[in-house]
């Protein structure tokens, strides 16, 4: 009888981190447990939200006592060291987190468990057996000197990791040409979006382009503000709450707009082109390299940007048909939507 996987996941999640890193784990936890692998989440100090979400899907939830304010990676391994012990043998441990790297996760491999650490920057070493980063045309250069010699790089959007649902809408989908002439724009700045940043740019947009109209997804979708913008503009503007299946939300839109993370591929993988503003010092690098291989714009931070500056790049880009089409074509040639099944058979297989 085959032993059945045993598999850690170490995620976090919060206001300032957004709940990218959960949602994505959790993609990989669904195909692996179908799979028949058993799986668990450590994470720290986690709210009320991200124990409900666990919970929703049936996963033990192991709280930590560590959080991101005041974070201490030795005292987050004897957090685990001593999880392990308590839980009995793990076969696999899966980190996705930005404050975990090499020293943190050589004490799991040496202990003898397998490691899949998933990272989008390339700028920290870690010891691992698979390192996976799903950022569009990542090199293995990237990673010279900053992983162990016998780890096994999963390098591209190949290994995007979405949800089964985009890869049956994109099966049914005939390829159109999108109406960049009035255009439908998916707006979604994150699940947690701590500063208000969609609210604030569909504004903008619904006050100076009168020929589009926005679909917007928010956590604060019954708040006041976004009651009065749908009094002005009852025609231009759906808002929509956290929604369990994305892909279905956004399929009927011609373009998207807001801040990158899982979105980025999924936007990609049903032939929707975006237009970026980072919201986090780190998107900035993969954003450039995203907007320099032709994949998607980027405008700049959320933060900085000038009105002016954006309403006039904005502009300029919806003029744009030809490469907006183009664009869109790429992304949707580019990212199958099966990513995660590729990860799930690996780690299963090894």
């Amino acid at each position: 009888m085959v032993k059945r996987k045993h598999i850690l996941i170490r995620a976090d999640a919060s206001e300032r981190l957004g709940h990218g890193h959960i949602y994505r784990c959790l993609t990989l936890a669904d195909s692996l447990r179908n799979k028949g692998a058993e799986i668990e989440f450590a994470v720290s100090a986690p709210s009320a939200s991200i124990k409900e979400l666990i919970g929703s899907k049936n996963f033990k939830l192991h709280a930590l006592s560590n959080n991101d304010q005041t974070f201490d990676w030795q005292e987050d391994a004897r957090s685990v060291l001593n999880l392990l012990g308590q839980a009995g043998s793990y076969d696999w441990l899966i980190v996705d987190h930005y404050l975990l790297h090499e020293k943190w996760e050589a004490l799991f491999y040496k202990a003898g468990l397998k490691l899949l650490v998933i990272d989008d920057l390339a700028q920290h070493r870690h010891h691992c057996h698979y390192l996976l980063n799903q950022t569009f045309n990542v090199c293995a250069n990237s990673y010279v000197g900053l992983v162990n010699n016998d780890a096994h790089l999963l390098l591209g959007a190949q290994y995007a990791l979405l949800r089964p649902e985009f890869n049956h809408i994109k099966q049914q989908m005939q390829f159109r040409q999108n109406n960049y002439h009035m255009p439908k724009i998916h707006v979604f700045f994150g699940s947690t979006d701590p500063f208000s940043y969609a609210y604030k740019f569909s504004k903008i947009l619904l006050e100076n382009f009168e020929y589009l109209a926005l679909k917007v997804v928010t956590l604060s979708h019954d708040h006041v503000d976004w009651k009065t913008l749908r009094q002005i503009f009852p025609q231009k503007i759906e808002i929509h709450g956290l929604v369990s299946d994305m892909a279905l939300n956004m399929a009927d839109c011609d373009l998207a707009f807001g801040a990158p993370g899982m979105a980025t591929w999924e936007r990609g993988a049903l032939g929707i082109s975006g237009i970026y503003l980072a919201t986090n010092d780190n998107q900035i690098n993969i954003l450039n390299h995203l907007q320099e291989q032709g994949f998607c714009y980027f405008l700049g931070s959320a933060s900085q940007i000038e009105e002016d500056y954006f309403i006039e790049r904005f502009r300029e880009i919806l003029r744009d048909h030809e490469k907006l089409q183009a664009m869109s074509q790429y992304g949707f040639d580019s990212i199958d939507a099966l990513g995660c099944q590729r990860v799930s058979e690996m780690i299963m297989e090894y």
